[in-house]
């Protein structure tokens, strides 16, 4: 038998773009047959998007690289849905240690194909945070990158290393994010920074935030890193109001429902996490799973009319205890 001398490095998928039809029906019967097969691959992960716990979306996460045994980026495929159902700049929520929900920042897409809707992400590893001009605290989990550990491709495939003491921070751009300016100060694990260039035309859900390390200052609450910017969030008058959704107060037999609990100061959303702890139904009769920091499901088994379900919501950061009662009743 005669050894190959040379293994082709064309993509499977670029190889079947090329022979398919033009009337795309050979694209459509992949599509097809990706939907059958999908969650049999051992890859297959379903995920929540953007605080969002109570719709999953259908996914296969695999790796992207591992240098060093360091965390590195995932590649995540999406299901193919008939209309994308991600973009650039959304975060996405999954149990990675298959213990805690975990958040990764979609940084790359490409849905071109809807077989092949794939793109790249990162853990998110730190939050950004700052007061707005109105006392308000602004709250949003980032991606943290260093000097040693970020380097920028947009001036060639080789990349470009950041100069010493230069940060970058990855978010999604959104009403908040996008009122972030130049010589805006922010505090990482103790240390200030000043943010000196940021980028928002790679995609309007996406922002690149660029600081270097600069003077402590006295206002700097270097414990809850949140650096002073002419405005002290203690001055500013504060209503807090707690919200559960959805107002509902029973559960069929056999249904599930999702619940998510937030709380909000001065209209902004808060990142506090909160412990669920229910009484009063015998165990058997219900399911209880927490998801993330602040959602629940509740799962009836079996119907219980003697008492109420009470599930109660304990606030981690405030001691604040909000309860909720729900019939476990019976299938129609």
């Amino acid at each position: 038998m005669i050894a190959p001398t040379k293994i082709s490095s064309v993509n499977c998928f670029d190889r079947l773009n090329f022979i398919r039809t033009f009337d795309g029906s050979y694209a459509s019967g992949i599509t097809e047959q990706l939907k059958a097969s999908f969650d049999m691959s051992p890859d297959y992960t379903e995920v929540y998007k953007n605080y969002n716990f109570s719709k999953i979306y259908k996914t296969r996460v695999f790796e992207g690289n591992d240098a060093d045994k360091k965390l590195g980026y995932k590649y995540l495929q999406s299901y193919p849905y008939d209309l994308p159902q991600f973009q650039i700049g959304d975060y996405i929520h999954w149990k990675y240690d298959h213990i805690n929900m975990s958040t990764w920042l979609l940084t790359s897409l490409d849905t071109q194909h809807l077989y092949d809707v794939k793109g790249r992400m990162l853990l998110c590893n730190n939050y950004l945070k700052w007061i707005d001009k109105d006392g308000n605290l602004i709250s949003y989990e980032c991606v943290f990158q260093d000097s040693l550990t970020y380097a920028s491709f947009k001036y060639g495939e080789r990349g470009v290393n950041q100069v010493n003491g230069t940060i970058a921070i990855l978010v999604q751009q959104n009403d908040d994010t996008r009122k972030i300016y130049r010589n805006q100060r922010f505090v990482f694990d103790g240390i200030p920074y000043v943010c000196n260039n940021f980028i928002r035309s790679v995609n309007s859900n996406f922002l690149e935030l660029y600081m270097f390390e600069t003077q402590k200052l006295d206002q700097d609450d270097l414990v809850n890193n949140i650096a002073y910017n002419g405005v002290n969030q203690d001055n500013i008058s504060k209503e807090s109001k707690t919200i559960l959704t959805p107002d509902i107060n029973e559960i069929l037999e056999g249904e599930m429902e999702t619940f998510t609990i937030q709380r909000y100061i001065n209209g902004i959303a808060q990142n506090d996490i909160y412990t669920f702890t229910p009484n009063g139904v015998p165990d058997e009769c219900y399911t209880l799973t927490t998801i993330g920091n602040n959602t629940f499901t509740i799962t009836n088994n079996k119907e219980y009319s003697l008492k109420s379900l009470t599930i109660s919501c304990l606030n981690q950061s405030t001691d604040e205890i909000t309860n909720v009662d729900l019939w476990l009743v019976g299938g129609w």
